[in-house]
């Protein structure tokens, strides 16, 4: 086990160690690229056995090989996050195959970038959808099974931007603070059934999202993805609460 340094929900920086995840049921969302594949490899890479759920099958299929490669087993769930018929089936194929979920990572989401009074209602609409709600359906489909099994772990993954807006990204700072409301909300009333629900707020991170972000007139600086997965996995093993990660991390 090694000790990495990131920072706690007070802002400063703190030593964590790594928890074990051998044998461990991890169950990720958005898991077809960016932050989703990386940690993928990354649980795979230290024994895990990883359910990989997005909406392209080819491209999960791809994560899938790179996690066995890795030394993990990993089966894929084709999943669209905003459709509950797919959340159910996403949970019961992992029951199926695993025999029980140790851990949801709430990944999926999408930004959008653009003036608080040109914003079309639709992709306001869609963004929650996509960055809220599909959290919220896919935690209330594991909590039963995570209560049955005597607890578990739920990680929200969602931005500095949950903490405090930004300029053109009112939107997606919205779904993001909603998301993590509910964090807050989960973290209390899930304490007495031992889950443990954990909110990571990513700064900026050198994955698609941002790729395919467009930033006008200025320069934007990135922590590389698997540094990001590296110690996203030291705050898995940390305990509950609220944790900062990234360039640009307010606070």
């Amino acid at each position: 086990m090694v000790p990495i340094r990131a920072a706690g929900r007070d802002g400063k920086n703190k030593w964590f160690v790594t928890f074990p995840l051998r044998d461990k049921i991890v169950l990720i969302t958005g898991a077809s690229s960016g932050i989703g594949r990386a940690l993928a490899v990354a649980c795979a890479r230290r024994g895990a056995k990883v359910s990989l759920a997005a909406r392209s099958e080819g491209r999960l299929l791809e994560v899938e090989k790179l996690a066995r490669e890795s030394g993990g087993e990993a089966m894929v769930v084709p999943t669209d996050v905003t459709n509950g018929k797919d959340v159910r089936l996403m949970v019961e194929k992992t029951l199926e195959k695993w025999g029980r979920i140790d851990a949801l990572v709430n990944n999926a989401g999408f930004g959008v970038w653009g003036s608080f009074d040109q914003l079309p209602l639709d992709v306001v609409r869609k963004n929650f959808e996509t960055n809220c709600f599909a959290p919220v359906v896919c935690s209330q489909a594991v909590i039963p099974h995570l209560r049955k099994q005597g607890g578990g772990l739920i990680v929200n993954v969602e931005s500095v931007v949950a903490l405090r807006s930004m300029p053109l990204a009112s939107c997606y700072s919205a779904t993001k603070h909603a998301l993590h409301a509910f964090s807050e909300s989960m973290r209390m009333e899930l304490a007495a059934d031992r889950i443990r629900v954990l909110s990571v707020c990513p700064g900026l991170i050198d994955s698609e999202f941002h790729q395919n972000r467009v930033d006008v007139g200025c320069s934007v600086s990135h922590l590389g993805v698997g540094f990001f997965s590296n110690c996203f996995l030291v705050i898995v093993g940390h305990g509950p609460g609220d944790f900062k990660l990234g360039m640009g991390c307010p606070g």
